[in-house]
């Protein structure tokens, strides 16, 4: 974000918009043309801004703003940096290019499906409420791909990459099957490190396949695979959502932990001479 107005870079937004955090800050910018695209501009020795001695850190901003879905990009570009600099990585930038257009996929896809997966809504001070209900129900899916600039036709297999990489990376992978049940606030939301950062590879994925379920159901692409019976791991297997055929219900999936106040088996027996044995036994086993 510059300090200097162009009125060439002005985007139309909401007027209305209150600059009290990074993202109203963002589209004050972008409304008055101070918003500034640096992957256009090219590198410069003058980035990152370096805050002076002098300056209190409460009051300084080095002007860079993030979307929350570039940080799925940081784990592969650090590690692309790593190859590039050992000069075994030479050509990376179909990788950049590709990750580029997920990013920017998720961002105009968010504002439709995100608040569903989620459970809850957030609505920048000073933006119409009825705005984004409009815009939720009436957008085009299609439209909004064509604009960020992602083949309609990779939903699907991006999706699909993001799932892998959390499921061989998650460190709480195998509580996935109840994780899945718990609510975004005050549940898995909560969370801090690696496992927080692989849901919202869950989360990312999962908008994705909303879209592709929507163009889908609209005959523009294929259903997603049907998976309910399949034996062997797939990675829709991990969706986030608990609606889908093959996920545990949440009893099944708080008795596999243990958890469930339920028995998970009960044994019927035929007369009281059998249940006067069986708890016996049963305490040979160690069972009660």
């Amino acid at each position: 974000m510059s300090d200097t107005a162009s009125e060439g870079r002005r985007i139309n937004v909401p007027a209305g918009i209150l600059a009290i955090n990074v993202r109203g800050w963002v589209l004050k910018a972008a409304l008055e043309g101070r918003a500034r695209d640096p992957r256009e501009e090219g590198y410069s020795a003058n980035w990152p801004y370096v805050r002076p001695a002098d300056q209190d850190p409460r009051g300084w901003w080095n002007g860079f703003a993030y979307s929350y879905w570039q940080l799925l990009d940081l784990t592969d570009a650090l590690n692309e940096l790593k190859f590039i600099e050992l000069g075994f990585l030479h050509d990376y930038r179909a990788n950049v290019l590709r990750r580029r257009a997920r990013t920017q996929a998720l961002v105009a896809l968010s504002p439709r499906y995100l608040p569903g997966i989620l459970g809850t809504v957030n609505i920048p001070p000073g933006t119409s409420e009825d705005d984004l209900w409009r815009f939720r129900s009436s957008s085009d899916v299609s439209g909004l791909l064509k604009i960020a600039g992602f083949p309609e036709a990779g939903l699907l297999k991006e999706a699909e990459r993001l799932l892998a990489v959390a499921r061989m990376k998650d460190p709480m992978k195998s509580w996935l099957p109840l994780l899945r049940h718990a609510g975004y606030k005050g549940g898995w939301s909560e969370l801090r490190g690696a496992p927080l950062d692989f849901m919202w590879y869950r989360i990312a994925a999962e908008i994705l396949l909303r879209a592709h379920e929507d163009l889908a159901a609209a005959g523009q692409l294929e259903p997603l695979p049907d998976i309910s019976g399949w034996n062997s791991w797939t990675a829709l297997h991990d969706r986030l959502t608990p609606r889908q055929d093959n996920a545990d219900s949440l009893e099944r999936a708080l008795g596999s932990f243990g958890l469930s106040p339920h028995p998970r088996v009960l044994l019927l027996v035929e007369g009281e001479t059998e249940l006067h044995q069986l708890p016996r036994l049963l305490a040979e086993f160690g069972l009660t």
